[in-house]
């Protein structure tokens, strides 16, 4: 079958050969070849459809599309040039679509994270009807709900219409669905329909309760066929719709507690806050927190087939503010400003995904980086290891080891580190439980000559003598070591790290799991944008991936390979921090004000229940004390602005000062006075002249004489200026 791709891929490579490709051949070819070969190889074939999908009517289309999607090689622009085809169809675009062909298509847009506005219009214009004429299967209603979801587009109407198809399909207890369930038919919905279901109504926010309880009524009975996934989608759809079906929530944790081992760390994770908030049992979800899992993982790539057993346990909760800055008063020092516990919680004591794809690649990697192929073209060659064994390699963030043990089965001398107390402890069993065996060399509580574990926190000075080796590793692997939640300190902390460990011979690879599409403020890009001031990258190709995590867009796992630029050879490190966003904050006496009045108001109605303020009440009491203690600093500020002009010892001429400033206000918003109705204010006519601070002002000539009081004047010269 490989030869018979390869064939292919060279046919649909050259453009002579290409055109005389009908449509139905090169459909054919091209979901074939998606069909044998997975992503591997693909590119040829999604240029050849983007080249011809002019050409091609819609059963075509919508073979391609499943074919470009399902490999996860194909980039947006190949599927987006499917779906203008698809609009331009003849004969009316998406209403030539059949159920089943605009259902797939619209999967495969989902798929490869292809947002096309216009097509999806089309298909939320047209589909509904369509549904509501029975034309759509399970497969097709639950394929068109997940890619609106996946997408995060309000089809208020097609949900509306999916939503009764549904429930007539599955049945209220007095339906043809019920009768032919009793008599031993067929399933309507299987596990995984019903989970992308509730999971895409729950991601666009629209709740139908009926549709949520017959989906809970129909899952009940057959709970324990689910996938870990399938439970946690359901559960999480529960809680975010709050549709609440407790009995259902807590069978569902049941049934999770038997199968922790199946959940990864990421399923595990959404299906425990999921369970929680929808009200979950406590000793349910302590008995989750509680058990200690072993993972065992086969590399039959790896000299000798090993199999490697992890030991790991449940992530803790997150902590909150308060609760972390406890537990940071009372953690060790190993524990203090660990990267891992920056949320409260120790995520390296169980596996990610990145680290048992990056550990998997590795594994294929026999003689060093030899099998890569075409990716290696733009490394260095000095970082490209000839051979395995004799070389020295570390891993940051190291979890659980993973990645480190298998570099270590393939003949790399490892220090797997760590900087959280509660993780070093099971990286250090597991390094010792799955060492490669070798008689020569020793081994401790911390492992062998072979593989060691060692604490080392991002940051820390002279990395290379608290690891006790003599020269810069050639190796360095990191997996999942980077999040959105990452500080700019963390992030100058963890390439601090790496720059002292690299240098024009290291070769560094990172696996990390995208976990927001390209672009996205959130996204982990800004950490990778920083690294290239002083590293080049090239991500390998996701063929080369193991075919389970064969992705792309949100939710793919990347691997990169980045290598020293020589330019930054002793260059200091400069990490651009984005400058904060200044908050508008309340002023003290405002705010202090404010929550005193409505704690007077929350007082008063616990106090007398049958005479509660109500809302309207409080919101009146709060714009009433808004306003006085605004008026309250405007006079405040009046004052020392007018202090300011004449200085601290002229405050009896403060009123005098701002005489005429009133007076030329006022003027401003009435008509001018006639001249005989002009005040006759002494001093009024005239510049003022101010004493200085710490000098008396002195009278007039003229008005020595009879002087008014100071107090007298200051009223005098007020009602003057008003």
């Amino acid at each position: 079958t490989d030869a018979l791709v390869a064939a292919a891929s060279e046919a649909v490579s050259d453009e002579w050969r290409l055109s005389s490709f009908s449509g139905q051949q090169l459909a054919n070819v091209v979901w074939a070849a998606a069909k044998i070969s997975g992503s591997r190889d693909f590119k040829p074939f999604a240029e050849a459809v983007r080249w011809r999908a002019a050409d091609l009517n819609a059963q075509e289309l919508s073979m391609v599309a499943w074919a470009l999607a399902s490999t996860g090689e194909a980039a947006a622009e190949d599927v987006e040039a499917v779906a203008t085809a698809v609009r331009g169809l003849h004969g009316g675009g998406v209403r030539t679509l059949e159920a089943q062909q605009l259902a797939t298509v619209a999967w495969a847009l989902a798929k490869a994270a292809c947002k096309d506005t216009a097509l999806l219009e089309d298909i939320a214009r047209y589909a509904p009807a369509r549904v509501s004429a029975g034309e759509f299967n399970a497969q097709d209603l639950a394929n068109t709900a997940w890619a609106f979801g996946r997408l995060e587009v309000k089809a208020q109407e097609l949900f509306s219409r999916i939503s009764e198809a549904v429930k007539a399909k599955l049945g209220d207890g007095d339906t043809g669905a019920d009768r032919a369930r009793a008599s031993g038919a067929a399933p309507c919905f299987s596990p995984q329909q019903m989970s992308m279901l509730s999971w895409a109504f729950a991601k666009v926010g629209f709740k139908d309760a009926g549709m949520m309880l017959a989906i809970v009524r129909e899952s009940t009975e057959r709970l324990a066929s689910f996938a870990p996934r399938d439970l946690t989608d359901i559960v999480w759809a529960l809680e975010q719709l709050q549709v609440r079906a407790p009995k259902f929530v807590n069978a569902a944790g049941q049934i999770a507690v038997g199968k922790l081992s199946n959940f990864n760390t990421q399923e595990l994770m959404r299906f425990m806050g999921a369970f929680r908030r929808a009200g979950g049992d406590k000793a349910t979800q302590s008995s989750m927190m509680a058990v200690q899992q072993k993972l065992s993982y086969d590399f039959p790539a790896l000299p000798g087939a090993p199999t490697i057993v992890l030991l790991s346990e449940t992530p803790g909760e997150r902590l909150k503010p308060s609760e972390r800055r406890k537990a940071k008063a009372k953690a060790s020092p190993e524990d203090d400003g660990d990267p891992q516990r920056s949320d409260g919680r120790a995520t390296g004591v169980a596996l990610w995904e990145a680290s048992f794809v990056l550990a998997e690649w590795l594994s294929r990697q026999k003689d060093g980086l030899s099998t890569a192929g075409e990716v290696l073209k733009s490394v260095p060659r000095q970082c490209i290891p000839k051979r395995w064994r004799g070389s020295v390699g570390v891993e940051l963030g190291a979890g659980l080891g993973l990645p480190s043990i298998v570099s270590a089965h393939l003949g790399v001398r490892m220090v797997a580190t760590d900087g959280d107390a509660a993780v070093l402890r099971l990286l250090s069993q597991n390094v010792v439980t799955n060492a490669p065996s070798s008689g020569s060399s020793g081994s401790s509580a911390k492992g062998s000559s072979q593989l060691r574990a060692e604490t080392l926190l991002w940051g820390t000075e002279a990395p290379l003598e608290r690891l006790a080796l003599a020269r810069r590793p050639d190796l360095l692997l990191a997996a999942d070591v980077v999040y959105a939640s990452g500080t700019d300190e963390l992030t100058k902390s963890l390439i601090s790290t790496m720059l002292e460990l690299t240098g024009p011979s290291t070769l560094v690879i990172m696996g990390n799991v995208q976990r927001y599409p390209e672009g996205h403020a959130q996204g982990e890009g800004r950490f990778f944008k920083e690294l290239e001031a002083y590293f080049e990258s090239t991500v390998l190709p996701q063929h080369q991936l193991h075919a389970d995590f064969q992705r792309s867009g949100a939710g793919s796992c990347k691997v990169r390979l980045l290598w020293r630029r020589a330019s930054t050879a002793g260059a200091p490190l400069q990490i651009s921090v984005a400058a904060p966003k200044k908050k508008k904050r309340k002023r003290a006496e405002e705010t202090s004000f404010v929550a005193a009045e409505v704690g007077r108001l929350d007082k008063t109605r616990r106090k007398a229940p049958g005479r509660g303020v109500g809302v309207d009440t409080v919101d009146k009491k709060r714009k009433k004390a808004k306003k006085t203690t605004m008026a309250t600093t405007m006079k405040k500020k009046s004052k020392a602005r007018l202090g300011a002009l004449a200085g601290p010892a002229a405050y009896v001429d403060r009123s005098v000062a701002a005489a005429p400033a009133l007076l030329r206000k006022k003027r401003r918003s009435r008509p001018p006075e006639r001249p005989h109705e002009a005040p006759a204010a002494a001093g009024l006519g005239r510049p003022l002249r101010l004493a200085k601070a710490g000098t008396r002002r002195q009278p007039t000539p003229e008005a020595t004489s009879a002087e008014p009081a100071p107090a007298r004047r200051r009223k005098k010269l007020r009602r003057a200026a008003i």
